[in-house]
């Protein structure tokens, strides 16, 4: 997963610590120095050329050597490089460490200059790094700030930088920010801090990361399975966007620092995440919540995934292969314009979300058109419902072996839910009208309740007590007593074909997705009235919501997309695309080392 880069050409037994590459990739800049790590020794920047398909030989770039040199960092428009330099020239003392910029031309590069106060100051700068707008990131030592050294950002306008922002506490620390990078859309920032309890080397630097949302950063998370007990610092995005190039110490003392690389999705598996279901690309697309920054999607082994459940510790999800899907397009269609493909498949796919990569494929016996799916709370098994066999199936999560098959005896097994404490599975039973409920403290018993044509979408209430079930056909949410497993009330949801459903607690919210009338109502939970209904041009299909309420998110499958909802004013904030005939989501908790 993680990967030393070049051992011996890029990553010897000097201290490296930043690399940059050119926009057209001919080019690539290398930090480098001798001597003991954090000891202030000279370092240089080197170059290396690519050429006939090889790279040359790094030497001292033309603009390096005589000073202490560091941070290289192309333009996104590739006409600068921008570095830290000691040059002691402009309004500061000897010594000081400034951000320059040099200008790159034809046969090499241009004359130096160093970038003006206020970007500078008296005080040391480093690291500066540019998002694909042109706004400069940096770290600064000056007065004013948070702790021993803080993260600014200068906007460009007109041609020029704008006076720095600190990018505040949410950010900056009492310790110290030293390297800081945006990836070019802006939507993600890594940056190195120091001093912070819950770094790994305690006082040595670590890899945090960070989200944009509404204008601000947030979700601010330690990158703990790039991090070391030595110094993590020096970020940078590689040119097709697959990961991140880093720099790590790792011998005592710091003699030696090597440029370190990490995949995409290995670093987003620190935050929270949304997982997509695609039926028609037959694959699973991931997300990350805030910023909604794409992970990667994972191809199924098989054709056709409806449904997704994810492990609770966000480190697998697995996806029965229905076979049957609708028939692939690129473009956005009309509902008329809606064709099937009527595959076949009894299998599994199992997919490893912090890389998110398919990792095993497992075949089902006596489980034809498999769809829904629930994971045990320990992640140690999953079931899954066989529509054909009206029945359900307990399978390890590690080796794929069936356990055990719990006949339910209805037509149409369609749905499965587990319950918050783990002793309870339900299955919504789409061709009868029902739920069974499953019963795992004791011999597996189950009681099937009818509660209306179409039952689909299931959601537990937080405390399992009641069970709250969308039914298609009958355009109803019925409300299980899930201890005296009866139905105590219909609620009418004012739509035509109520597929999903999500219950906002905090709320006293009902969200139902109708695929016919197009729209969501959001119901009251207490009076049963709609408070509103959000119309739509195209169907929606599965709902869910992050745990905090904040959004909803709802996959579009005739628009291949993924729309994602302020709850708090029922507001589109995001629509994301890629999710070709999207339907099952699953929320991803961050994956902690």
């Amino acid at each position: 997963m993680i990967t030393k880069v070049e051992p011996g050409v890029v990553s010897t037994d000097a201290v490296e610590t930043e690399i940059a590459y050119s926009p057209d990739g001919n080019v690539r800049l290398l930090a480098r120095s001798e001597g003991q790590w954090g000891e202030n020794g000279r370092g240089a920047i080197y170059e290396s050329r690519l050429a006939n398909g090889k790279w040359s030989e790094f030497v001292v770039a033309a603009f390096s050597g005589a000073h202490s040199d560091s941070d290289p960092f192309f333009s996104p428009d590739g006409k600068f490089v921008y570095f830290t330099s000691d040059r002691g020239e402009g309004n500061d003392a000897a010594n000081d460490r400034n951000i320059w910029r040099i200008a790159v031309v034809e046969d090499g590069y241009g004359a130096a200059e160093i970038l003006p106060a206020p970007i500078n100051s008296p005080a040391d700068e480093y690291s500066s790094t540019l998002n694909g707008d042109g706004d400069l990131y940096f770290a600064s030592m000056r007065a004013g700030g948070y702790g021993l050294g803080d993260l600014y950002v200068a906007r460009s306008s007109n041609g020029r930088f704008l006076d720095p922002e600190n990018l505040g506490p949410t950010i900056n620390g009492k310790g110290g920010e030293w390297t800081v990078v945006t990836s070019p859309d802006d939507k993600l920032l890594i940056f190195e801090a120091s001093h912070r309890a819950e770094n790994k080397g305690g006082v040595s630097g670590d890899l945090y990361g960070a989200l944009k949302s509404g204008g601000g950063w947030e979700s601010v998370r330690n990158l703990r399975l790039l991090n070391t007990e030595g110094s993590d610092l020096g970020a940078r995005f590689s040119l097709d966007g697959s990961g991140i190039f880093y720099a790590s110490t790792h011998k005592k003392g710091g003699a030696q620092a090597d440029i370190m690389q990490a995949p995409k999705a290995l670093v987003l598996s620190h935050f929270s995440r949304i997982a997509a279901v695609s039926r028609s690309a037959h694959q699973v697309c991931v997300f990350t919540v805030p910023g909604f920054i794409e992970s990667g999607c994972a191809k199924t082994g098989d054709v056709g995934p409806h449904e997704i459940a994810a492990s609770p510790d966000g480190r697998f999800a697995y996806v029965p292969n229905h076979g049957v899907y609708p028939q692939p397009h690129d473009e956005p269609i009309e509902p008329d314009q809606l064709k099937w493909v009527n595959g076949s498949s009894q299998s599994i796919s199992k997919i490893d979300l912090t890389m998110v990569k398919t990792v095993g494929e497992f075949q089902l016996e006596d489980c034809q058109q498999p769809h829904g799916v629930a994971v045990s709370h320990d992640g140690a098994s999953i079931w899954v419902t066989c529509e054909n066999d009206q029945s359900v199936q307990h399978i390890d999560a590690v080796t794929g072996e069936r356990l055990r098959t719990i006949n339910i005896g209805v037509a149409g097994v369609h749905e499965i839910k587990m319950s918050p404490r783990g002793n309870l599975l339900a299955t919504a039973n789409f061709d009868h009208g029902s739920i069974s409920l499953i019963s795992l403290d004791d011999d597996l018993s189950v009681d099937t309740i009818e509660t209306g044509r179409g039952a689909e979408g299931m959601r537990f209430s937080s405390d399992g007590a009641s069970l709250y079930v969308s039914n298609a056909f009958a355009r109803t949410v019925s409300v299980i007593d899930v201890n005296e497993r009866r139905r105590i009330r219909d609620i009418p949801t004012g739509g035509q074909f109520s597929i999903d459903l999500f219950v906002s607690e905090t709320r006293d919210e009902i969200w139902v997705t109708h695929t016919a009338s197009r729209d969501i109502t959001v119901i009251d939970m207490e009076s049963g009235e709609i408070k509103t209904k959000i119309a739509l041009n195209s169907t929606p299909l599965g709902i869910i919501m992050s745990p905090d309420e904040k959004y909803a998110f709802v996959t579009m499958p005739r628009l291949n997309q993924v729309w994602a909802y302020d709850v708090e004013t029922y507001e589109i904030i995001e629509k994301i695309d890629g999710v070709m005939e999207g339907d099952g989501l699953a929320w991803i908790p961050q994956v902690v080392n």
